[in-house]
């Protein structure tokens, strides 16, 4: 039995396509994809860690609750922006961008198609994040039991 229709994309790749946007290069891409959150993450790791009284990561109070609550916000906006931008009619979004033009697979990019692999992007990696932070709060109960306190602060 076949469930894909000739012609038609496979599930998977639907799927998968909000990540093709790691694959688009441009000169400073790579400083905003993985040099900036890099350098949060560890000035915050770095400042949570020399407070006197440690903050909670998990549980009702702590830090991830907020984040958690912040990414459910984040990730309805990346969605509702993702639409209105694929369904906006104003022909200067389909020009190329100016200046350095990113490219995907060699093939440069309008302001469109580039503003959307940018949001399907964030609004997958919001739902990917918000799932792993449920299940971090589902599993903290256990993790307290199976390791020491130095460990979860």
């Amino acid at each position: 039995m076949r469930f894909l229709v000739k012609g038609e994309t496979p599930a998977w790749r639907r799927l998968v396509a909000p990540f093709h946007y790691l694959a688009i290069t441009h000169v400073i891409k790579f400083r905003f994809d993985w040099g900036w959150p890099l350098i949060l993450a560890a000035i915050t790791m770095t400042v949570f860690w020399l407070l006197p009284v440690k903050p909670a990561i998990l549980g009702d109070a702590g830090f991830l609750k907020g984040v958690r609550d912040l990414i459910a916000l984040l990730a309805a906006f990346f969605v509702a922006s993702l639409a209105a931008v694929a369904t906006f009619a104003r022909s200067s979004l389909d020009k190329p961008m100016e200046g350095t033009t990113p490219e995907l697979r060699g093939r440069p990019l309008t302001r469109r198609e580039f503003v959307c692999y940018l949001f399907g992007y964030l609004a997958i990696l919001s739902f990917v994040l918000f799932l792993i932070i449920v299940i971090a709060q589902i599993i903290a109960p256990s993790l307290h039991m199976l390791l020491s306190d130095e460990w979860l602060w």
